[in-house]
């Protein structure tokens, strides 16, 4: 509405703006710079330099002012609150200005200039009412107006001096009924406005309260989740912890295994270094024997030979003695004794003759047995260190990939306990900033 008005009043006199500003507010002031007006409003020896500092101040269009005080100042339906409204925005720009120039002295004189525009405004509605009027009309009448009341206010002083007390009475008479005006028609007004804020402020708590609820419920739900999450973590951190301590207890046995590997390992070592000293003892002794049997068997012979040697000269001889025996009678005899002596000689010789032939026998045999007893503990030497160097070639590669495995599983053991520590602080942390 108040745009409206403005924009009426625009098309009415927006040709004719220059000459309705404050200057006529100011000019009836001007008047009274050579009455004793002066003295009465308190003003100081120089106020025509003030007020016209004032009028390059206050770039007031006062016919556009005067319209905004009509509708203010209306005692129509919504329009009460306007009041204070219209007040303030004519009443503070002057307020400051006189106490910036006039002083406390001042007041009185913003009093006056607002009594004097509410006349304004009156008469801008007694103008608004008359549509038809023209421009060049409405100029000359706002003309008239000024003249008129600058000579009226002129007249007035000339006429005589006006108590000042007189004029404190009006002036306070007038500013406790426009005050208790005022309070009248803000007060529902005021009541409505203040209904209106705890409307709005109950809505933008209840707003901010639900807003807060939501938020709760998602923080407690990412609390949960969070907390199921860390017991998940804490689960997983457990069966970490047991396959660790299961692959320690692995690790441990692996390590005990080659260790037992090793001990065997260095014993078939020492067995095998001590068959070998063992068939180096028995080969140095079987060598021993063949070679003393080979010499008994070569003795051996060579008594045999000598002794057929002996037993064909023996023959020979007594074949020679049977011949000549008719002839030597009286040797015959101990011929005969020796010959039979020589038989019994001839017969132990061929019984040790027989039985060194036995001896040489069990000699051979036993040289048979020992030959076959070296080719057997040669074989089996040989089996050994065939077994030994088959043990040797399976257990370095199986020895080189548990220390290998037993390697990578330490440190991935170590990386896994770093990584999971990590996550774990990391996903404890997490739930502990956010709800503080």
């Amino acid at each position: 509405m108040i745009t409206e008005t403005q924009a009426k009043a625009s098309r009415a006199g927006g040709k004719f703006q220059d000459k309705t500003r404050i200057r006529f507010m100011l000019e009836k002031m001007l008047v009274l710079k050579d009455n004793d007006m002066q003295r009465v409003l308190g003003y100081d020896p120089e106020p025509v330099e003030k007020l016209r500092k004032l009028q390059r101040a206050l770039a007031v269009d006062w016919w556009s002012s005067g319209v905004l005080m009509y509708e203010l100042f209306t005692v129509n339906g919504e329009k009460n609150f306007g009041v204070s409204m219209g007040h303030e925005l004519l009443a503070e720009p002057f307020r400051m200005q006189a106490m910036e120039l006039f002083g406390m002295g001042g007041m009185e004189t913003v009093e006056c200039l607002v009594r004097s525009g509410w006349a304004w405004s009156r008469w801008v509605r007694s103008r608004l009412c008359v549509e038809s009027v023209g421009a060049e009309s409405v100029c000359e009448e706002s003309v008239d107006v000024e003249s008129v009341d600058v000579e009226s206010v002129r007249a007035e002083s000339d006429r005589g001096h006006i108590p000042q007390q007189l004029l404190k009475e009006l002036l306070g008479d007038s500013m406790a009924l426009e005050a208790e005006q005022v309070q009248r028609m803000n007060q529902p007004a005021h009541l409505s406005w203040e209904m209106e804020q705890q409307s709005e402020a109950s809505s933008r708590i209840a707003q901010e309260l639900q807003g807060a609820s939501f938020a709760l419920q998602e923080s407690s739900i990412e609390y949960t989740e969070l907390k199921e999450e860390n017991q998940q973590l804490r689960k997983e951190m457990e069966e970490l912890r047991l396959q660790l301590l299961q692959e320690k207890d692995t690790n441990q046995e692996w390590e005990t295994f080659t260790e037992e590997l090793v001990k065997e390992l260095e014993q078939l070592r020492h067995e095998v270094d001590t068959l070998k000293a063992d068939r180096a003892l028995q080969m140095l002794e079987l060598e021993w024997q063949l070679q003393k049997e080979k010499d008994n068997s070569q003795n051996l012979e060579n008594i045999n030979k000598e002794l057929l040697k002996d037993l064909k000269q023996v023959l020979d001889a007594v074949d020679t003695l049977q011949v000549k025996a008719p002839q030597l009678d009286p040797s015959l005899l101990a011929s005969k004794n020796q010959e039979a002596a020589k038989e019994r000689e001839w017969e132990e010789l061929y019984e040790l003759l027989e039985q060194l032939i036995q001896v040489h026998e069990a000699l051979r045999q036993d040289h048979a047995c020992l030959g076959a007893l070296h080719d057997q503990l040669s074989g089996q030497y040989q089996a050994l260190v065939e077994e030994h160097s088959r043990h040797k070639t399976l257990l370095r590669p199986s020895l080189e990939m548990a220390s290998k495995a037993f390697r990578r599983r330490e440190e991935g053991k170590q990386e896994g306990e770093g990584t999971v520590l990590d996550a774990y602080e990391s996903k404890d942390t997490a739930p502990r900033s956010e709800l503080t």
